[in-house]
C-alpha cells in the first residue's frame, strides 16, 4: 500500500521546505498554544468548587494506590461475592500502573484530580501531535476546536473513565498505520490489549485499513494488518491474568446490559443507554454537519480524495454506528473526527472562502456553547460529593469490623472503595459482575434496592454475608427507604453524609 502521508498517494511529502522562522505568520507561531486552551478548560473544571469527580474515577484511583502500596493484585476481596472476588482480571492495568506513582505524593482526591488532568491533556495534545505531523495546516487551531465541539466530549475531558489511557493509545495506533510503520502498530495494539476491555476495536480499524486499502490503492497491505493482529494476539496469549482476561473481555463485549438490568441509572450507567436522535443531535450536531459537508464535496468527482482520508472517513462513521447503540461510543467518535475531519478538509482543499468562514464561525460559537453548558451539567446538582464519600467511608469504619460487608447501591462502591479499604461490599462498578457470580445474588439486589422484598433483615442474612448495615440514597430508592423505615427488623442509624440513609439489621429479629 502507499505511504499514507501525500495528498495523492498517502505519504508524507517530503517535497515541500519549512518556512524560514522569519517568513512564519504571527498565526503559525502562536498555533502550538491553542492546544492547550481544551486541557487548561479540564483543569479549571476539575479544580473548581463544586466539581465532583465520576464514579470511575475513584475506582481507577482507588486501584493505582493499591498498586502502589500493596504490589500486586491477584484477587479483589472487596467485592467477594462477584466475579472478580476470588479472580481479578484487571482490564485497566496499564493505566492503574501508570498513575500509581501520583499515589506515593498526593493524597487520594488530589491524585485523582491530576490524573483526571493528564490522561485528557494527553488526548488533545496527542491529537496536535499527529495533525502536525500529517502536515496539517494549523494543527493547534483543529485540536483546540475539536474537543470542544460536543458538551459530552468537553464533560469526559474533566472525567477518568475505564478508556482514558486507551483513547491516547488509539490516536498514535492511527498515525502508526497511516505511517505504514508495523512495528509501532504491533508494539501500540499489544499495550491496548492491558489498557482497556475495548482494545478489540482496533480489529475493526484494521479491517478497515485493509479493505479501503485494496479498493482505493489496489493492493492489500497486509504486512502491517498482521502486525496490528499480531499484537493484539499477543497481548491477549501473555497476558498476566490468562485466562481470565478472555472470559472477562468476552462477557464486556456482549451487551444488552440495558435489557437485562433495566433502565440507565438504576443498575448501569447512562453510558451504555442508546441515545434517542435529539440526544445524538445535542452531542454531536456540528461533527455531523461538518462530515456531511466533507462527503457531498467529496462527491463532485472534480477530484480523488486520497486513501488516509477515505478511510478514517469510513472509521469515524462506523464508530458513529457504534455510538447509536450506546453512549459510551461517542469518545472514540470524537476522537477520530478530531484527526480526520482536519485531514479531509486540508486533502481536499481548496475550499471555499465563504464556506471555511462558515465553518470556523459555526466551530467558535458551538465550542462557546458546549463550554457553557458542560460547566452548567458538572456543576448541577445529583452527583454525591467526594467529601461525602470520605465521611462515609470514616464513619462506617467507626460502625463494622474489618472486613465486614456492607450493602450499598452498587455506584457507591467506588467513591467508598477510594477514601477506605476497610469493608466489603456485594458489587460496584458494574452489577453484571455480580449477575455472572450468581443469578440468585442478582435478583436479591435488584428487589432489594426496589423495595420489592418482605423481610430485609432476611436478605442480607441469606445472600450477603449476614451484612448489618444498609445503605440508601432516599432520591433514588424510595420504596426501599419506607420499607425500612418501617419495618420491625431495621432501626435507622444517624448518617454523617447526608447523601445517603443508614439502617442497621436487627440481628435479634433475624433469628
Amino acid at each position: 500500500m502507499p505511504s499514507a502521508y501525500d495528498p495523492g498517494t498517502m505519504a508524507r511529502s517530503d517535497k515541500t521546505p519549512d518556512k524560514a522562522p522569519d517568513q512564519a505568520t504571527l498565526l503559525q507561531r502562536i498555533d502550538p498554544l491553542f492546544a492547550w486552551v481544551p486541557v487548561a478548560i479540564y483543569a479549571i473544571w476539575v479544580f473548581s468548587k463544586g466539581h465532583e469527580p465520576n464514579q470511575d474515577a475513584y475506582y481507577h484511583v482507588g486501584c493505582a494506590g493499591l498498586y502502589a502500596t500493596r504490589g500486586w493484585l491477584s484477587e479483589f476481596p472487596w467485592l467477594p461475592l462477584t466475579v472478580l472476588g476470588e479472580s481479578f482480571p484487571n482490564v485497566h492495568l496499564g493505566m492503574h500502573l501508570l498513575l500509581a506513582p501520583l499515589t506515593w505524593f498526593l493524597e487520594p482526591l488530589v491524585a485523582l484530580k491530576v490524573a483526571t488532568v493528564l490522561m485528557s491533556g494527553g488526548v488533545v495534545i496527542s491529537i496536535y501531535l499527529v495533525l502536525r505531523r500529517w502536515e496539517v495546516p494549523h494543527p493547534g487551531v483543529w485540536a483546540m476546536l475539536g474537543p470542544l465541539l460536543s458538551p459530552l466530549f468537553v464533560s469526559w475531558g474533566s472525567s477518568l473513565k475505564g478508556g482514558s489511557l486507551f483513547f491516547i493509545l488509539f490516536i498514535w495506533f492511527i498515525d502508526a498505520l497511516w505511517d505504514n510503520a508495523p512495528r509501532r502498530v504491533f508494539i501500540l495494539a499489544w499495550i491496548s490489549v492491558y489498557a482497556y476491555v475495548g482494545a478489540p476495536i482496533l480489529i475493526a480499524v484494521l479491517l478497515v485499513y485493509l479493505v479501503i486499502g485494496r479498493i482505493w490503492d489496489g493492493a492489500w497491505p497486509g504486512r502491517i494488518a498482521a502486525a496490528g493482529l499480531g499484537g493484539l494476539a499477543g497481548g491477549y496469549i501473555l497476558n498476566p491474568f490468562w485466562p481470565g482476561q478472555w472470559v472477562h473481555t468476552a462477557r464486556e463485549l456482549s451487551g444488552g446490559l440495558a435489557g437485562y438490568f433495566g433502565s440507565a441509572g438504576r443498575f448501569i450507567g447512562y453510558e451504555w443507554i442508546s441515545p434517542p436522535g435529539d440526544l445524538v443531535l445535542r452531542f454531536a450536531f456540528l461533527y455531523l454537519a461538518i462530515w456531511m459537508v466533507l462527503l457531498v464535496r467529496g462527491l463532485d468527482g472534480s477530484r480523488r480524495v486520497p486513501t488516509l482520508a477515505v478511510t478514517g472517513t469510513v472509521i469515524a462513521l462506523g464508530l458513529l454506528g457504534a455510538s447509536l447503540l450506546g453512549v459510551k461510543h461517542f469518545q472514540l467518535f470524537f476522537i477520530a473526527s478530531c484527526l480526520f475531519i482536519p485531514l479531509h478538509y486540508s486533502r481536499t482543499r481548496p475550499w471555499p472562502t465563504a464556506v471555511t468562514l462558515s465553518l470556523l464561525v459555526a466551530a467558535i460559537l458551538t465550542a462557546g456553547w458546549a463550554t457553557r453548558t458542560s460547566w452548567q451539567d458538572l456543576h448541577s446538582a445529583g452527583r454525591v460529593p467526594a467529601e461525602d464519600y470520605r465521611v462515609m467511608a470514616e464513619q462506617l469504619e467507626l460502625l463494622t469490623q474489618p472486613d465486614q460487608m456492607v450493602i450499598v447501591p452498587w455506584d457507591d462502591f467506588p467513591g467508598l472503595f477510594l477514601f477506605s479499604k476497610h469493608n466489603r461490599y456485594p458489587v460496584g462498578m458494574n452489577v453484571a459482575f455480580l449477575r455472572w457470580a450468581s443469578e440468585e445474588r442478582f435478583q436479591a439486589y435488584t428487589a432489594l434496592y426496589q423495595g420489592r422484598v418482605e423481610d430485609p433483615a432476611a436478605i442480607a442474612a441469606e445472600h450477603f454475608e449476614d451484612a448489618q448495615l444498609i445503605l440508601l440514597r432516599p432520591s433514588l430508592h424510595p420504596r426501599l427507604l419506607r420499607l425500612l423505615s418501617n419495618h420491625p427488623g431495621s432501626t435507622e442509624v444517624p448518617s454523617r453524609a447526608g447523601s445517603w440513609r443508614m439502617f442497621r439489621v436487627s440481628q435479634t429479629q433475624r433469628r
